[in-house]
């Protein structure tokens, strides 16, 4: 919450939609450490991240982006979809993987259950494509 308090800029300063960009930016950035994170099993911290704002605001974010754009900017409904199932997926990936010592134990159902790095991984790259998509909108020629 903080990073966004920072992110904001006075309304004096910047158009609304200039506002709602630099936010989605923000959200962007808040994805870079991921990889990483998945890569050394910190699940936590990736999801600590997928529920922390403006990342867990780019749906409305994008929303309000989209009214502040004007009707050239309706394309990026899909992009936003696509965002939203992936960073879902994402979160739902990483959480399955906090089990996977528990369906391991002794006596347990589910033996040989193995950590999942890959599928993670895919839902990571698919969101920051999505946000790339919608950042890379230019009202006067839509999405490149």
């Amino acid at each position: 919450a903080a990073a966004a308090a920072m992110v904001r800029l006075p309304a004096s300063a910047a158009d609304p939609a200039t506002e709602t960009r630099a936010l989605l930016a923000e959200a962007r950035r808040q994805l870079d450490p991921c990889q990483a994170q998945i890569a050394d099993g910190s699940w936590d911290a990736v999801r600590t991240v997928v529920k922390t704002a403006p990342l867990a605001s780019v749906p409305k974010l994008v929303t309000r982006y989209i009214a502040e754009q004007g009707e050239a900017a309706e394309e990026l409904v899909v992009p936003r979809q696509d965002f939203v199932q992936a960073l879902q997926l994402l979160d739902m990936g990483v959480y399955n993987n906090n089990f996977v010592s528990e369906q391991n134990s002794p006596g347990a159902r589910g033996k040989g259950v193995q950590v999942d790095r890959e599928t993670p991984l895919r839902h990571l790259a698919e969101a920051k494509a999505a946000l790339d998509e919608i950042l890379a909108f230019s009202a006067a020629g839509g999405v490149p």
